[in-house]
């Protein structure tokens, strides 16, 4: 199924695998819409075990949307008493989940009220920024760069229950005291893409607009964040020639939201090549 962005660079975004111009080829995509997954807000990690409502579950702060309506129990039993209930598209904060994945543990007003089947929900990674990111980087070829990552909002995806999150990107760079500045954009689904081994993985796209370089299209840095096993790695770049510099890490620890982005940013810049450096150079200064 493949269904359409709004308001960001890149085109469509598909659930069952990358873009064929991309670099990376993925086999073991599964469909965002149809998977009941568990994973971090990116705000925490899987904590200690405690016991919560009778239940020994699993520490960690974590939202979920309802994928359809769905009752909150007073034990982790289908049959146990009703104690609440949640809509279709409704947000769920829990703070932890047992230790089989079963059963959430749903929060009202900071206070758990039962338990709620984790099979139906979809657990997102809120890609909200409540300050912008800044930093520098010194990168081969004598380069060094400043970068800022601003939140821009959030766009629905057609079809879907979660949204992409929009960022506004600076970097400013000086070579051989050149320096130039130019935009880009960041967008990050608030869903897995795909899941490797059971873990959920965030695609993070770092996309400069046509007119900074010489592709045809929008260039492309795609990024992947494992939040459980706390890194970002780099997938790909949507234009050969601009990638493989050769020089940049390929993955790059990474615990939160914050972590995510500004590490991708900088596995992005740090992998592209001479070439793509040398063409962005030439369509700033025009």
């Amino acid at each position: 199924m493949r269904v359409k962005l709004n308001n960001v660079s890149s085109k469509t975004w598909n659930c069952t695998m990358v873009s064929v111009n991309w670099v990376v080829k993925l086999t073991q995509l599964v469909c965002i819409a149809l998977a009941g997954l568990t994973i971090l807000s990116g705000h925490t990690i899987a904590g200690d075990t405690v016991t919560l409502l009778g239940a020994e579950v699993i520490k960690r702060d974590e939202i979920y949307i309802a994928q359809s309506s769905v009752n909150v129990r007073k034990s982790t039993s289908v049959k146990s008493r009703k104690v609440g209930h949640f809509k279709k598209g409704e947000k769920i904060h829990s703070t932890g989940v047992t230790k089989d994945g079963f059963w959430i543990v749903a929060v009202e007003a900071g206070k758990p009220i039962g338990f709620v089947y984790a099979k139906v929900l979809l657990a997102v990674l809120n890609g909200a920024l409540d300050r912008d990111i800044v930093g520098q980087v010194d990168l081969f070829g004598n380069r060094r760069c400043n970068y800022k990552i601003h939140f821009s909002g959030k766009s629905a995806v057609e079809g879907q229950i979660f949204f992409m999150a929009d960022y506004d990107v600076i970097v400013s760079c000086v070579k051989n005291k050149t320096k130039i500045v130019f935009p880009a954009q960041m967008f990050m689904a608030e869903a897995p893409n795909y899941t490797q081994n059971s873990n959920p993985v965030f695609q993070i796209n770092l996309d400069v607009l046509d007119e900074f370089h010489a592709a045809d299209d929008v260039f492309s840095t795609i990024m992947f964040f494992h939040p459980r096993e706390r890194e970002v790695r780099l997938g790909g770049v949507s234009y050969l020639n601009y990638g493989s510099s050769g020089k940049g890490k390929k993955k790059q620890g990474a615990t939160t939201l914050i972590d995510a982005l500004r590490e991708s940013l900088i596995l992005a810049i740090n992998t592209w090549s001479e070439r793509a450096w040398s063409d962005i150079y030439k369509n700033v200064q025009k």
